[in-house]
């Protein structure tokens, strides 16, 4: 009895004055046969929360419509009128560092200050909660949700599961702390005391960021991608081991990539800027037919791959092409095979 009113025990809020308008109710919407319920779908995710719960702890609850709804309404105050049945779009989920839990939506922004990302709500708890475990675990969301869980189980919530499954849902969350006003002022301090403490002198970072280049390196002219790559993806064929093949292509390479004091920026003339190359020679056009068939003769092949010295850089486009078909030539086996992930063949 609630102010001389019959509640529904399996429903939130729902109550009637007399007892057989409850019994009607329950008869009607509470059986076997109505596989739904009543009061919407923001119920039916605790249920399925309480039955995670006593799965993973290994208690025993058959009442779990009867709990939900006695839980829901410990959290949602004020209480909703006791003649609306369908609760979903008057209540909102809310998460906090003790577990998530259903609020009234009047209640936001009045009672209970919270931020939302989204469709998210979360508390300042919660705020400290994330920032906490993101430091702890090096900024790893699937650590962070395993983490946040374990939080809320002890701190004997019984509906962490409704927590978020997916890396997108927690990223608007991330990002909204990351660009609050009390973070970003928070860093700035501690950027201003590193720096009067000599902490740091500078920052390195593995990643290309073109657009900074211009800030960073104002009078940068060209740049030159190191000569692992091409042997790395050779390699991609014998599970990343080193064969014979590219151990010769790694010394290929290293010879491309290699300094001649003697000769001026004139000899090599401009670097190459990304638009179309000059184009190929018959002489080169000949040598790198020979690349896709391997039909560079022994002879040749013998005569580039002995003499080979990477201390010496090659002094013509045709020498780097006439390297690259006697590699064929005597690792055609190695050549022709087809990686084992992007299934294609190495040449």
């Amino acid at each position: 009895m609630v102010d001389g009113r019959r509640r529904c025990p399996f429903c939130p809020f729902r109550s009637f004055a007399q007892l057989r308008l409850l019994r009607t109710h329950v008869h009607k919407h509470h059986t076997a046969k109505n596989q739904f319920v009543y009061s919407g779908t923001k119920q039916v995710k605790v249920i399925l929360a309480l039955y995670d719960h006593a799965a993973s702890s290994q208690t025993s609850v058959s009442d779990f419509l009867q709990a939900s709804a006695s839980l829901m309404r410990r959290t949602i105050e004020p209480a909703l009128g006791e003649r609306i049945s369908y609760i979903d779009k008057q209540i909102r989920l809310v998460l906090d560092a003790t577990g998530p839990r259903y609020v009234n939506l009047s209640a936001i922004g009045s009672t209970l200050h919270v931020r939302r990302a989204r469709n998210l709500y979360y508390t300042h708890s919660f705020a400290d909660l994330l920032l906490r475990e993101m430091i702890m675990g090096h900024a790893q969301v699937r650590t962070l949700a395993v983490r946040c869980h374990m939080a809320a189980m002890e701190a004997g919530s019984r509906l962490s599961t409704l927590l978020p499954t997916w890396t997108t849902r927690w990223t608007p969350m991330l990002e909204d702390i990351a660009s609050s006003n009390a973070f970003q002022n928070k860093m700035e301090k501690m950027t201003e005391a590193l720096m009067c403490g000599d902490e740091w002198h500078y920052i390195s970072m593995d990643a290309t960021l073109k657009l900074c280049m211009k800030v960073i390196c104002p009078n940068l002219k060209s740049l030159m991608l190191d000569p692992i790559h091409l042997a790395i993806v050779y390699e991609y064929g014998f599970w990343n081991k080193k064969s014979a093949g590219s151990k010769q292509l790694r010394r290929i390479l290293l010879k491309f990539v290699a300094v001649d004091t003697t000769t001026d920026q004139q000899y090599w003339q401009s670097p190459f800027d990304g638009s179309m190359a000059r184009p190929l020679g018959d002489e080169e056009s000949r040598v790198r037919n020979m690349i896709l068939d391997c039909s560079m003769s022994d002879s040749d092949t013998a005569r580039l791959l002995d003499s080979l010295n990477p201390d010496v850089p090659f002094m013509r486009r045709l020498d780097f092409i006439k390297a690259v078909a006697a590699l064929c030539r005597r690792y055609k086996n190695e050549v022709t095979r087809k990686a084992a992930g992007p299934n294609k063949e190495i040449n």
